[in-house]
């Protein structure tokens, strides 16, 4: 059993790690994991305004645009001091609203856009994880919203969740992997998987994304003929045939419905690394800084909370607010053996999403924002365009 960052060595690893220059890296074999994560985006693709007091003037934050402009920003610094990079979506894709209804969601027949699919594909995802509203409108719209990832290349983004089945499901039958572990990128169009194995292009590190949703999804959503498993024995026999694969860095992506319910099914668990919960929309946060201006969602716990597994590893869980308001970073450190060393503390929390360009252009100075960024316009061309003239013709 490879031994890892334990209970007593943690407060020590977040005080004492720090970033390494590419250099370093090679001298003593360490990698150093930049793990860019959000969830629960929920088809906010535009952005949301934040009152500053009762009478105060209106701040714009997050927005697809914005976020895409953040992610490339946190890759390219990652890039810059030799990191190793992997970006995870963990569930909830799109939501029931106003801009889902201009995809036409219901009608399984219909040639609409996906406008979620059309955004989220612009934006480097190495993986999405299944979460429960990815199934409000059945399987048949979830496979169109996968099918709108496609290029002309095919589809090569995985969708993984080891707890459920679609083998029942008739139209699903060409995208399942056969044996569940995608393995680098896709060529054959079965993007749907029980876990990953994501190898980084520039410094040739492996990584192992095993994904899970809630078991409660026949409850609350409408999966029709996905059949959902218990979620421990499919994530360690996951877990396992990644170890086994020779991958020695594993993250756990899941869809359980928030950070409480990760902490049940991780103590449960030997082998894994980090995780990442979706689905409960709590904001971790290490000080008021890193929270954007005029939150109204109370800080959950520090970036990241921490939970025991069943072999006493000292787990890190990291999560965000959704909506597309933060993109969670966290940069990790492993030894030549894929154990787990520290966490970069100065790097890692959650990144604040606010569009540089709005009416109120002197309130970003104002609330001494210096991260603001400047919006994607492709995303606002082939998403925001057409969505508000949809939503013109549905008033």
């Amino acid at each position: 059993m490879r031994t890892r960052i334990g209970a007593a060595a943690t407060a020590l690893a977040l005080a004492a790690s720090i970033p390494m220059a590419a250099g370093a890296a090679a001298q003593d074999e360490s990698v150093t994991l930049t793990l860019l994560h959000n969830n629960d985006g929920e088809s906010s693709l535009a952005t949301l305004g934040y009152g500053q007091g009762e009478d105060g003037p209106t701040l714009e934050v997050g927005g697809a645009p914005a976020f895409k402009a953040v992610t490339e920003r946190e890759i390219a610094d990652a890039r810059a001091q030799g990191n190793s990079v992997v970006n995870v979506y963990a569930g909830d894709s799109f939501l029931a609203s106003a801009l889902l209804a201009c995809s036409a969601p219901e009608d399984g027949e219909s040639s609409e856009p996906v406008y979620d699919a059309i955004a989220q594909a612009q934006m480097p995802y190495d993986v999405h994880v299944f979460g429960n509203h990815e199934f409000d409108y059945g399987p048949d719209f979830l496979q169109r919203f996968i099918a709108a990832f496609g290029d002309d290349m095919g589809l090569t983004q995985p969708f993984i969740s080891a707890n459920l089945d679609f083998t029942a499901e008739a139209g699903f039958a060409d995208l399942i992997d056969e044996d569940g572990i995608i393995d680098g990128e896709v060529s054959d169009d079965r993007v749907i998987g029980s876990s990953v194995i994501v190898t980084d292009a520039e410094t040739g590190e492996s990584f192992g994304v095993v994904g899970a949703t809630t078991e409660r999804l026949p409850i609350i959503s409408s999966p029709r003929n996905v059949a959902v498993a218990d979620a421990v024995p499919v994530i360690q026999a996951q877990v396992d045939a990644l170890t086994a694969a020779g991958v020695n860095k594993i993250i756990f992506v899941s869809h359980l419905q928030g950070i409480d319910a990760d902490k049940d099914v991780i103590a449960q668990l030997s082998g894994v690394d980090i995780a990442v919960a979706g689905g409960g929309d709590e904001l971790l946060a290490n000080d008021d800084s890193q929270r954007l201006p005029g939150e109204r969602a109370e800080t959950y716990g520090t970036y990241p909370v921490y939970a025991t597994a069943a072999d006493g590893a000292e787990v890190p869980i990291v999560t965000t607010a959704g909506h597309y308001r933060y993109l969670g970073r966290l940069d990790a450190t492993f030894d030549a053996d894929g154990v787990l060393t520290g966490i970069v503390a100065e790097a890692s929390y959650p990144r604040r999403v606010v569009p540089l360009e709005q009416e109120e252009a002197g309130l970003i100075e104002e609330l001494g924002i210096t991260d603001a960024v400047e919006s994607d316009p492709d995303i606002i061309s082939s998403v925001l365009d057409p969505l508000n003239g949809c939503i013109a013709d549905l008033k």
